[in-house]
């Protein structure tokens, strides 16, 4: 029975989950203890989604989906998600056999690089960028949608997408004219592979930097002429150095101004330094090889073929130009742009939900675990795959409801 660890869980993840997945079935039984309902803020929909439930008959009989509860989507709505689903379907579904034969994290995420490109071309990055900016996504739940279908079919490659979106929200939510016209038009062509990064995490965490007293950012620039040069290590930036080590397409680098270098001052509010600056690959490439170095690409548990290197910054010079958010600026966008996401974050743990369910429900109709009958006949079994559903389904509704 599965209360003693035989059954559909324990046995998908100790067959792999169908081709080498385990971390699938593992992220299920984590989101659905708290349900997944705290996924941060979207923007407000008009339209409530589709859920269907399970249901069954008490004679322990196969369970069944039947629209109990019918929220529909827009048709416009319908189409977005048939189409993520076509899309992923079919880019996505042979990229884990390939990457996965690679034994390290950087081969492995260079190895995502052609289905990256083939989704890039497919128009579904620009399908993540609100209209306002030049994309075609209208509203966040739009992108929720997508996410789900994505991050359903490779936990990987989603990252890809999702942090390059995050990457480009500082400049969506607060650049100037010129500088969206500038930085944001090559992941508005639908061609190639861009990769965009907000450059924020550091090792030891960032998640206080901001609290008065502590050590603030370590990655500091301090202003010299026409350039801030840059000192300092970054880690687990995701899509940062690029494909190549040389530095994604953008990156929006956080960095605290200081004129020493030095730790924050216990006097200072933490916020009133943090900058952001615009760096590029060319930017990259006009400083010594010895400015910006990918010192390891770190194994990251669950999501085998995605970035979040530890690079070095050595006197890194960045033009004044490529300035965002002056000092004092910063703070409340980069907020803004991890809250933002954070609804997207709960479209992928919706997305590996479904995954695992669709592969438990599989596995309770083909097993009959030595008995006569398949255990999803089972009552308690039954009861499980409904209390499962139920959970998905009401977490995927408080997702794209907000």
């Amino acid at each position: 029975m599965v209360t003693h660890g035989d059954g559909i869980f324990t046995t998908i993840y100790s067959s792999g989950i169908a081709g080498g997945r385990p971390h699938v079935t593992l992220c299920l039984l984590q989101s659905l203890q708290s349900c997944v309902i705290s996924f941060g803020t979207a923007n407000a929909a008009e339209d409530a989604p589709f859920v269907r439930d399970v249901s069954y008959t008490p004679q322990c009989s196969t369970p069944t989906l039947s629209k109990l509860v019918q929220l529909e989507l827009t048709f416009l709505q319908k189409a977005i998600k048939a189409r993520a689903s076509t899309i992923s379907q079919e880019i996505l579904s042979p990229a884990y056999a390939n990457y996965s034969t690679h034994t390290n994290q950087l081969s492995r995420f260079r190895a995502t690089r052609p289905y990256y490109t083939k989704l890039v071309q497919t128009g579904i990055l620009k399908s993540l960028i609100p209209k306002s900016a030049g994309g075609t996504c209208e509203k966040w739940m739009d992108s929720g949608l997508i996410v789900e279908e994505v991050h359903s079919i490779d936990a990987s490659l989603s990252i890809h997408l999702v942090g390059t979106v995050l990457g480009l929200l500082p400049l969506i939510l607060g650049g100037t004219t010129e500088q969206k016209e500038k930085f944001l038009a090559p992941f508005l062509t639908g061609k190639e592979d861009h990769l965009a990064s907000l450059t924020h995490s550091e090792p030891g965490g960032t998640a206080n930097h901001l609290e008065k007293g502590g050590r603030g950012l370590a990655v500091t620039a301090r202003k010299e002429g026409d350039f801030y040069i840059v000192n300092g290590e970054k880690l687990w930036t995701t899509n940062s150095a690029g494909w190549d080590g040389q530095g994604a397409t953008l990156s929006c680098l956080v960095a605290r101004s200081s004129e020493d270098g030095g730790p924050e001052k216990p006097e200072n509010t933490p916020e009133d330094n943090i900058m952001v600056l615009l760096v590029t690959r060319d930017i990259v490439a006009q400083n010594p090889p010895e400015a910006y170095a990918m010192l390891s690409e770190p194994n990251l548990m669950g999501h085998i073929a995605v970035t979040g290197p530890h690079t070095r910054y050595t006197n890194f010079r960045i033009p004044t130009d490529h300035v965002l958010f002056h000092p004092g600026q910063a703070a409340p966008i980069i907020e803004k742009s991890f809250g933002i996401t954070g609804a997207i974050v709960g479209a992928m743990a919706a997305g590996t939900m479904r995954t695992a369910f669709e592969l438990a429900i599989d596995f309770a109709r083909r097993d009959n675990r030595g008995g006569t009958v398949p255990i999803i006949e089972r009552q308690s079994v039954a009861d499980l795959i409904i209390d499962v559903k139920v959970k998905i389904d009401s977490a995927r509704t408080v997702l794209l409801a907000h």
